[in-house]
Order: C-alpha cells, then structure tokens, then sequence
C-alpha cells in the first residue's frame, strides 16, 4: 500500500515451502517460520548470492490450553499423563515440529513426547484449531499462533524453553525483481514500519 506494490503470498509450512521453491524455481523472497531453513536454502542454492538474511522476530514454543487450563498443565509430565490428548505440528513439515524434537531429543525427552501423542497436524494454526473445537487438550504452538484465538491461552514449559524460533527473510536467487524484493524485505524489518506488525500481533521484533 504505501509503495504501490502488489504482493502475491503463498504461506505453507516451512519445509513445504522449502521443498516447493525446488521444484518450482519462482518466487522472490522466502520468510519460513525459522531461520534454519534460510540455512537450508542457502546450502541448496535457493537464496541470491548477495543477499544478506533480513531478521525480523521471535517466537517461543508454549502449550496451548483452554483458558483455565482444565487439565493443570505445567511440566512436560503433565503432557504424558493417560488423559491428555496432544496435538503437534509435523516433524517433516513444520518449523516448530522439527524445533521441537531437536531439543527434546537431546534432553532425552522426545520419544517419550512422541509416543504421547494423539495427533500431528500439517501447521501449527491446526494444531491451535484442534485445541480450540476440543478435539485434543493441550498443543504446542508458537505463542504469537494464539494472538488470534481469545479463548485459550499459553502454558510456558520450562523443558521448551529452548524451543524458540527466529523469523527471518531472505532473497531468492529465482527473483526477477531483486531490488523491489530487497526493498520489501527491509521494510518487513524497518524499526517504525513492519516490526511495528509483528509486535502488533504478538511476536518478538528483533532488536
């Protein structure tokens, strides 16, 4: 709006993103949910060579519950009691899921976790959704998922605590327009302009 610039998003799961760009070799800027994958990109020589990674925000990893938090959710344990039913995002699909099991696995936590499990969702906004209708108790979603959802609310866990993910965008080496992809990248991380956003909706804007 405030250049006249047209915008076409596509907004999918990290990795489906990720594996879509190699097939398909089109599109000007990449923004996955953490910047692990702009590393992935790289490696498979996706991004502009040039292009420096635009850091934009944060997310933590909480559990999302129904406000009240009905089944006193506090610590992993909690999570792997016979009642609880789970919800996570896919592992193979999803930045949260892959964050997930990499910290859980190297605490010696993760299967325990996975075998607990009701059910894997392909995004994160499902797994909150699954928590939202009542299909499962608890999920873990990022917390800036549940700016958009006023009836649940986010248990903090201190065995996720790790589990953070940072928001970054970057160029793609496919652009035919790098400059105005660039210009959009840095005003997504200009101080007064798209950081405002993502404070507004519940991110943690990079310093």
């Amino acid at each position: 709006r405030d250049y006249k610039t047209p915008l076409q998003i596509q907004y999918g799961p990290s990795q489906t993103l990720l594996a879509a760009l190699e097939v398909s070799s089109t599109g000007d800027l990449y923004l996955p949910a953490d910047d692990s994958y702009l590393t992935l990109a790289r490696e498979r020589d996706l991004l502009a060579g040039a292009s420096p990674v635009y850091p934009l925000a944060k997310m933590q990893a909480v559990v999302a519950v129904a406000k009240g938090n009905p089944k006193h959710i506090a610590r992993l344990d909690d999570l792997l009691q016979g009642d609880v039913r789970l919800a996570q995002a896919s592992v193979e699909a999803a930045a949260i899921g892959k964050l997930t099991r990499d910290v859980l696995a190297a605490s010696g936590q993760w299967e325990k976790l996975h075998a607990r499990t009701t059910v894997y969702k392909t995004t994160v906004n499902e797994v909150a959704n699954d928590v939202k209708v009542g299909a499962v108790d608890a999920g873990i979603v990022f917390d800036a998922v549940l700016h958009d959802y006023d009836t649940l609310e986010a248990v903090a866990l201190p065995e996720l605590e790790l589990v953070t993910a940072h928001v970054a965008a970057a160029v793609l080496k496919s652009s035919g327009q790098p400059r105005q992809a660039m210009h959009f990248a840095r005003y997504l991380a200009a101080r007064d302009k798209g950081l405002t956003k993502y404070r507004e909706f519940g991110f943690h804007p990079v310093d």
